[in-house]
C-alpha cells in the first residue's frame, strides 16, 4: 500500500513587521516549516517589495547561498524557491531536509527572513514485517515490527485478533487474553527494539498482529509466537551392566521435550533391526514425557555393545549411550575402512562384543600405539584418536588386537585413506582506477587432485552483467576484467573444493572514482558529497551524506565505523559553486567479514556415561557472527586430581550439539565452546564442569597372598590404577578347594581361613 504524508503549508517566512511605507520590506509574514511529499515537491515564495527593486536570495541556515540543482533545486526570478519532485532513492539531506531562509536587498538595505525548516516525507511503496518467533520456556521473546523509518505513523499490536497496543510511534503495549486484560507485570515490556515478552509459557503461544497506518492508509501482517520446552532432556536412563547369555534384558529412556521428541536406538553407531528378539516401544506419561523401551527376549554374545538411544524434535537433539557386556568369547566386530582429512582429528573404534576379555591395544606396522604425541589409544573402550592427521605418517594399514585369554587374541584390521584439503596461495586486496584491466590469479598450491574453483563477488555468484572472464586451468583459476566500472568494487573469493574438504580465500576489490570530464564539469569541481546507505534488515535504507574536498582528478575515501559483514550502497555527486550534480550510478558492495563478537550461548553439558559427554548450546545471534558462521569449536580439559590440568583438545562441529567420547571415567571436565567464520575463531563462552559417570574400579594392583599356617592364609592388595570412581568395598573371590566370596570394607588385607 502506499502512505503519503501530506502537510498543510503554515509559515514560511516569520519576521518582524515592517512599515509598509519603508522602501524595503516582507509583504506578510508566515510559519517557520514546511513540509511536502516527495511525490509533489514544494514551492516556498519569499514575497518582497521596496523602491527601487529588490533582489531576492535564499541561504543555507549556514549562511552558505543556495544555487540551482537542475532537475533538483531552482529559485525562480520572482524569488521563489522550487523544490522538485523526486524518488526516495534521491533523497539528500542538504536539499530535502534542511533549514533556510531568504533575504531581500536594494540600495536602501538588507532584510533576513527567520530561519525555514524544510522537510520532505517521502511516499514509497512499504512492507511491515514481523517474523514468527519460537521461544524456550523460560526465555525471552522479542517482535519486531520493521517499518520503513519515513513512515513515522501510528504502530499498534493484536494478540490473536484482540487489541494490544495503540500509540503513536512508540510502543505502548496492552495485554489481552480471551478478551480479558491481562494485569501489566515485568514479563511484559516495551523496548526500543519492540515487543517483548520475559520468562516466556506455553500459555503466551499464539497469533500477534503488527499494524502500522497514518491519515491516508494503513497496513498489517501477522506473525506468531510458539513457546517450547528447547532441546530435549534425558529423565532417566539404562546403566551399564554384565549380563548372561540367554538373559532377558530390558534398556530404557525416559526422555521430556515440545514438540514430542522421536526416540531411535542404535547399537555400535548401527540402527537397532526390530525382529522376534529385539522389540521397541513406547509410551506416554501423564506429564508428557515420552518413554522408550528396548527389549531383548533372548540375548546372545553379538548382542553385547554400546547401545544409545537419540532424542530428537524440532528443537534439537540430545543423546544417551552405556555399554551392555554379554558374557561369553570376546571377538571383534567387522570395521570399516576409513576416510580422514589432513589437519584434522580422527577417530577409529574397535567394537569388541564378548566378555570378560583381558586389554585392547592399537598396532601400525607392527607398532605399538601410541609411538607419537598425536596417538591416544583408549584402552577401555577400544577408540583410537589420531589428532591433526598428516598423510605421510598416519595413512596406512591399523590393527586392533583384543587380548581374551593370557594366552589367546583377536584380531581385526582397518586402512585409513589421507585426504589433504587445499591451501589457496594468499592474494591481496588491490586498488585501482575505473578503466583500467585488472588480472587476479586463485593457485591452489596443495591438496588431493581434482580440484574445483568457483568465484564469488559479496558472498554470491558473479553475476553475468559485470562482464567478468575467469579462465580455469588446472589448479589455478583468475578473474579478468578488460574495463573496470564502479560496479566491480566488492570482496571477491576464490573456492576450491576437492574430496577432502572446501576452502576459499578472500580479497577486497577497490575501484577509485574519477572526477566528471571536463566538458561535464561546468565549473571548478570543489567537493564531492559521497552517500551510503544500508542494506539489511531494519536498516532504513536512507542514504547518508559525507561532504569532503576535491584532492585531484582521482579520488579515495574510506567509509569507516560501518557494521561488519553488512552490504551497503555507495553514491557519489560532485558539487561546484552552482550546486551539487546527479549522482553515479549506485554501487552495492559488503564489508568484509570478522570474528564473531559474542560466545555461543546456553551452553550445557551433561555425562551420559563413564566416558562420554553430550553439550549443546545456542548459535549466537546474526548480528554478532559477523560473518558465515563455519562451525563450532569445542575447547575441553581435564581437571586432575593432583591439581594439574589435562592435555587441552578442542573438537570442530557444524551443528549445536557434540559428545565427547574416549574420556576418562569419573573425571572432572572444563568445557569452553566459541563459534568461528572465515575470519577466525570467535569469543569462548565461560567454563562449565561436567564430571562423567561412575565405572567399575579397574583390578587391584599388587595382589599378594601368603599362607601364615595350614588354615590361614594373608591377602593383600594396592588400590586399583583407575578407580573410576569411589572405592566402597572390595570382593574377594577363593575358588580351590572350595569356592567362596567374602566381601570386606574398605582394607587393603584380608585374612583369609
Amino acid at each position: 500500500m502506499w502512505i503519503l504524508a501530506v502537510f498543510l503549508f503554515q509559515s514560511i517566512l516569520n519576521v518582524s513587521s515592517e512599515d509598509l511605507h519603508a522602501s524595503l520590506y516582507f509583504i506578510n509574514a508566515s510559519l517557520q516549516e514546511v513540509v511536502f511529499a516527495s511525490t509533489t515537491g514544494a514551492l516556498v515564495p519569499c514575497p518582497a517589495e521596496g523602491v527601487p527593486r529588490v533582489t531576492l536570495r535564499w541561504y543555507l541556515a549556514t549562511g552558505e547561498e543556495i544555487y540551482d540543482v537542475p532537475g533538483i533545486r531552482h529559485v525562480h526570478p520572482n524569488g521563489t524557491l522550487q523544490i522538485f519532485p523526486f524518488t526516495p532513492s534521491s533523497f539528500n539531506n542538504l536539499i530535502h531536509d534542511n533549514t533556510y531562509y531568504c533575504t531581500a536587498e536594494n540600495p536602501s538595505g538588507k532584510i533576513r527572513s527567520q530561519d525555514v525548516h524544510i522537510k520532505a516525507i517521502l511516499r514509497e511503496a512499504y512492507t511491515v514485517r514481523v517474523e514468527d518467533q519460537k521461544a524456550m520456556r523460560g526465555g525471552a521473546a522479542v517482535f519486531k515490527c520493521i517499518i520503513s523509518s519515513p513512515v513515522e505513523a501510528y504502530v499498534s499490536w493484536e494478540k490473536d485478533t484482540v487489541s494490544l497496543v495503540s500509540g503513536r510511534c512508540s510502543f505502548i503495549t496492552r495485554w489481552l487474553k480471551d478478551n480479558v486484560q491481562l494485569e501489566m507485570d515485568s514479563r511484559y515490556r516495551n523496548t526500543v527494539v519492540g515487543l517483548l515478552i520475559e520468562n516466556t509459557r506455553p500459555s503466551d503461544s499464539g497469533t500477534y498482529v503488527c499494524e502500522v497506518w497514518n491519515a491516508y492508509g494503513n497496513a498489517e501482517v501477522i506473525g506468531s509466537l510458539y513457546v517450547k520446552h528447547g532441546t530435549p532432556k534425558i529423565n532417566s536412563a539404562f546403566s551399564e551392566k554384565v549380563v548372561t547369555a540367554g538373559e532377558a534384558v530390558s534398556l530404557m529412556c525416559n526422555v521430556k521435550g515440545t514438540p514430542l521428541p522421536t526416540i531411535t536406538w542404535t547399537l555400535d553407531d548401527e540402527p537397532i533391526i526390530k525382529n522376534g528378539n529385539h522389540r521397541i516401544s513406547q509410551l506416554i506419561t501423564s506429564d508428557g514425557n515420552v518413554v522408550s523401551y528396548l527389549n531383548i527376549t533372548n540375548t546372545v554374545v553379538r548382542d553385547g555393545g554400546v547401545y544409545r538411544c537419540t532424542a530428537n524434535n524440532s528443537a534439537g537433539v540430545v543423546l544417551y549411550q552405556a555399554r551392555i557386556n554379554v558374557r561369553g568369547p570376546a571377538s571383534i566386530r567387522p570395521m570399516k575402512n576409513i576416510t580422514a582429512i589432513a589437519g584434522r582429528d580422527t577417530y577409529i573404534h574397535c567394537r569388541v562384543i564378548g566378555y570378560p576379555y583381558y586389554s585392547i591395544k592399537w598396532y601400525k606396522n607392527s607398532n605399538l600405539i601410541p609411538f607419537n604425541h598425536r596417538q591416544v589409544a583408549f584402552e577401555n573402550n577400544g577408540t583410537l584418536k589420531l589428532t591433526d592427521v598428516q598423510k605421510d605418517v598416519d595413512e596406512g594399514e591399523y590393527t586392533c588386537n583384543v587380548l581374551v585369554q593370557p594366552q589367546l587374541s583377536t584380531s581385526q584390521s582397518v586402512h585409513v585413506t589421507v585426504k589433504v584439503p587445499p591451501y589457496i596461495q594468499p592474494f591481496e586486496s588491490q586498488r585501482f582506477s575505473i578503466g583500467q584491466r585488472v588480472f587476479i590469479p586463485c593457485v591452489v598450491v596443495s591438496g588431493d587432485l581434482p580440484i574445483t574453483i568457483t568465484w564469488q563477488k559479496d558472498g554470491r555468484p558473479i553475476p553475468a552483467s559485470l562482464g567478468v572472464t575467469i579462465d580455469n586451468i588446472d589448479f589455478t583459476s583468475s578473474l579478468r576484467i578488460s574495463n573496470l566500472s564502479l560496479m566491480h568494487n566488492g570482496n571477491y573469493t576464490c573456492i576450491a573444493r576437492n574430496d577432502a574438504a572446501a576452502v576459499e580465500h578472500q580479497s577486497q576489490l577497490i575501484v577509485r572514482g574519477k572526477a566528471p570530464k571536463k566538458h561535464l564539469q561546468n565549473g571548478i569541481i570543489r567537493g564531492y558529497q559521497i552517500g551510503f546507505r544500508e542494506y539489511s534488515t531494519g536498516g532504513n535504507y536512507q542514504f547518508n551524506i559525507i561532504t569532503v574536498d576535491t584532492t585531484g582528478d582521482s579520488e579515495v575515501y574510506t567509509l569507516d565505523n560501518l557494521k561488519k559483514f553488512t552490504q551497503y550502497g555507495v553514491v557519489v555527486q560532485a558539487s561546484n559553486r552552482a550546486g551539487t550534480g546527479p549522482s553515479s550510478q549506485e554501487i552495492i558492495t559488503t564489508t568484509l567479514e570478522d570474528v564473531p563478537s559474542r560466545p555461543p550461548e546456553n551452553v550445557q553439558a551433561a555425562a551420559t556415561s563413564p566416558e562420554t559427554i553430550t553439550i549443546s548450546w545456542s548459535t549466537p545471534s546474526k548480528e554478532a557472527l559477523n560473518g558465515i558462521l563455519q562451525g563450532f569449536r569445542v575447547i575441553f580439559w581435564a581437571n586432575l586430581l593432583d591439581g594439574e590440568l589435562g592435555e587441552i583438545k578442542n573438537v570442530t562441529t557444524t551443528q549445536p550439539l557434540l559428545e565427547l567420547d574416549g574420556l576418562e571415567k569419573y573425571t572432572n571436565y572444563s568445557i569452553q565452546v566459541l563459534a568461528f567464520t572465515r575470519a577466525g575463531d570467535g569469543v569462548r563462552s565461560e567454563q562449565i564442569f561436567v564430571r562423567t559417570k561412575e565405572d567399575v574400579p579397574g583390578p587391584p594392583a599388587g595382589v599378594k597372598a601368603a599362607a601364615a599356617s595350614a588354615s590361614i592364609v594373608y591377602v593383600s592388595w594396592l588400590p586399583p590404577l583407575k578407580l573410576n570412581g569411589i572405592i566402597r568395598k572390595y570382593t574377594v573371590f577363593c575358588s580351590n578347594p572350595y569356592p567362596m566370596v567374602s566381601s570386606h570394607p574398605i582394607h587393603n588385607a584380608l585374612v583369609i581361613w
